[in-house]
């Protein structure tokens, strides 16, 4: 046995012995039941949080001040318990003693199916009743997400925020962010404070697919940013990896992009900038929707920050000629819903207008938000949007620090059956 884990029946005793209200052994002893609520061992010092989740893999990593990797353990309900090693990384500097980052990588696993999982070091149970789904493959799926911009801040309605989020936790299966994720420099101590001792208890039930902001840019180069967050690694140059990538779930293409860093290094010279790869990938997906996230917004009303000359000039006229239907942006602190645009003109969705959606009201101090052309909503409050995706609707609404709708929308792209006779 390896030395640093334990078997599926060793540790399933412990389950069994030790921690019987959250995974409980049926008359089969290597059979797991998940059930309960979360609970964690103090010996982490950061949750487990789960990254690249597909239908087929996911990432789990946590944080403790320990030199063993440690193994998680994770099934189905109902299944043979089964484990996976974990890596550590070099130490990761905090407020207090560095933390130690383990990562493991779940394999062999089954498309649109809720596992429950474990982290464990020896025969210690790091956490348990916790529990994720993986991605659906179908495009008869339905994607369910939430989307956060601008909000590891400590400061306005973050935490009010979160709490909105927590409430509806069940109603969605990952969730994404549009940037600026720790305040105010993307630092090592940013991240830890106002980003995973904050939404730790959203991060070990959905997925998290971020993109950085120009404030993750103000510490050498986006590092800690790289150094968290454990993100696919499609990128066309090394020094990229990770900046920027894509991934689908049920009926979507998501492409999550750099319009900080990777976009300066843009050029008609190279052909491996992140330009070179979203025409590609783009180009390569079959899926009905497609969705962009990134930090700067091509089109937004205020006085704060206008729209972002890069990315119109060089991002969306990719974004136009590949159908991309939404595009979700951060950067001003507030909601603001474009009507579909293409070529700097109004147009429907059918004839390839792409709606922008600016989502920056996560938790930094609110920016005015003025009236525009091509602006349908604008409004200042602190929100995050609610998004479902099926093969013919993409629905969403924003929602406030209290729980109020104060926008919703539906695109619909099937043409509505023929009334009968």
């Amino acid at each position: 046995m390896n030395r640093r884990t334990v078997s599926s029946k060793m540790f399933l005793a412990v389950l069994a012995f030790a921690l019987p209200a959250a995974c409980s052994v049926d008359a089969e002893p290597e059979i797991v039941v998940c059930d309960g609520e979360p609970e964690l061992s103090d010996d982490l010092v950061r949750k487990p949080y789960l990254q690249s989740v597909t239908g087929r893999e996911a990432v789990v990593v946590w944080g403790d001040r320990d030199l063993d990797g440690g193994v998680v353990h994770f099934a189905v309900p109902g299944r043979t318990l089964r484990e996976a090693d974990a890596e550590t990384s070099a130490p990761i500097p905090s407020q207090g003693l560095p933390i130690l980052l383990h990562t493991a990588r779940l394999t062999g696993l089954e498309p649109d199916t809720e596992y429950c999982y474990a982290p464990a070091r020896g025969s210690k149970v790091l956490a348990r009743g916790l529990r994720f789904r993986t991605a659906a493959e179908s495009e008869d799926a339905t994607a369910r997400f939430f989307v956060l911009g601008d909000y590891g801040a400590f400061i306005g309605g973050q935490r009010a925020v979160l709490e909105q989020m927590l409430a509806r936790r069940d109603e969605a299966d990952f969730w994404i962010s549009t940037g600026d994720n720790a305040y105010p420099d993307g630092g090592w101590v940013d991240f830890e404070a106002a980003v995973f001792n904050v939404y730790g208890d959203l991060f070990h039930r959905l997925p998290f697919y971020p993109s950085p902001g120009n404030h993750d840019y103000k510490t050498l180069e986006a590092t800690p940013y790289l150094a968290n967050f454990v993100l696919p690694r499609q990128a066309l140059s090394v020094e990229d990896q990770e900046r920027y990538y894509s991934f689908d779930w049920g009926p979507v293409h998501f492409v999550s992009l750099d319009s900080e860093g990777a976009l300066s290094r843009t050029s008609d010279m190279r052909a491996n900038d992140m330009l070179d790869w979203l025409a590609a990938d783009l180009a390569a997906t079959k899926k009905p929707w497609k969705v962009a996230f990134f930090h700067h917004p091509p089109y937004t009303y205020s006085p704060k920050h206008g729209g972002d000359g890069d990315a119109l000039e060089k991002i969306v006229p990719l974004l136009e000629a590949h159908g991309v239907q939404v595009v979700f942006n951060g950067h001003n602190h507030f909601y603001e819903r474009s009507v579909p645009i293409r070529g700097g003109f109004t147009t429907a969705t059918e004839k390839g207008g792409v709606t922008y959606v600016v989502t920056g009201g996560g938790g930094a101090f609110l920016y005015e938000v003025e009236p525009g052309p091509l602006q349908a909503v604008g409004i200042a409050a602190f929100h995050f949007v609610q998004a479902s995706v099926d093969a013919c609707n993409f629905r969403w609404k924003a929602i406030d620090d209290a729980g109020r709708i104060i926008d919703e929308h539906t695109i619909a792209r099937c043409t509505p059956e023929p009334a009968p006779n």
